[in-house]
């Protein structure tokens, strides 16, 4: 297994919208996370940047990864294109 690097360019193929947060995303609920199937092939799962309560997130919609620096840790997110 090598690294490769990708685009983050891909396609949002399933997602939920999480209600009740993780004791570590308490104050950012509702929240989304989304799998992603990326152009460049795999499929990752991240969280959904900017989606407010009310917004409607379709499979299919396209998205770019974007990485969210918090504190010491780094979360690969994605951004509705």
């Amino acid at each position: 297994m090598t690294w490769e690097d990708v685009s983050g360019d891909g396609v949002i193929r399933a997602f939920t919208v999480v209600q009740v947060p993780l004791s570590t995303m308490v104050g950012r609920s509702p929240y989304a996370v989304a799998v992603v199937k990326l152009d460049d092939g795999p499929s990752v799962t991240g969280l959904v940047l900017d989606v407010d309560e009310g917004d409607t997130l379709t499979v299919g919609e396209r998205v770019v990864a974007e990485f969210v620096k918090e504190g010491e840790k780094t979360a690969l997110c994605f951004k509705l294109v």
